[in-house]
């Protein structure tokens, strides 16, 4: 496939400790018109582990390991619709992530790593990732809007 697509992603992650978080996720790059749809759709359910091994300061580093399972369909060239059928297909994701903690409670996260998809038939969907985002601790957030009063409590 050689062509770059950018998968769009949400999770929700329970953190034991300073050290393990366990998260699960949803992905998929098919959040576009559909004249504008990726050469491949695919979307996917994963559970993922992130180890954090080093903090220093504001900064974090994480091993990160996902896996997943969805599924994944060609899209035809002319009409733009997805040509059935669906494949299932297995993500398996490893990599290096760094976090930067603004305040308490977000953060600013950046990582990168290599994705391996299993079941699709060959590796056009192999390939390095790169991921960046923000997260929050909504337990966090409630506990310091609670003792600020405000609904937006950015510094401390």
């Amino acid at each position: 496939m050689d062509e770059r697509s950018t998968i769009y992603g949400a999770y929700v992650g329970v953190k034991h400790g300073n050290r393990m978080k366990h998260v699960f996720t949803i992905n998929s790059n098919v959040v576009l018109p559909a004249y504008q749809q990726p050469a491949v759709q695919l979307g996917f359910i994963g559970i993922a582990e992130e180890y954090t091994f080093l903090t220093r300061g504001r900064f974090s580093f994480h091993l990160y390991t996902h896996l997943g399972l969805g599924t994944t369909r060609l899209v035809d060239e002319v009409t733009a619709l997805p040509v059935p059928p669906r494949k299932w297909v297995v993500p398996l994701e490893g990599g290096l992530h760094t976090s930067f903690a603004v305040n308490s409670w977000l953060k600013v996260n950046a990582g990168a790593g290599y994705r391996s998809v299993a079941l699709f038939g060959s590796d056009e969907l192999d390939g390095g990732y790169y991921k960046v985002g923000l997260s929050m601790d909504v337990f966090k957030y409630i506990e310091r809007r609670e003792q600020t009063g405000h609904w937006l409590p950015m510094w401390e």
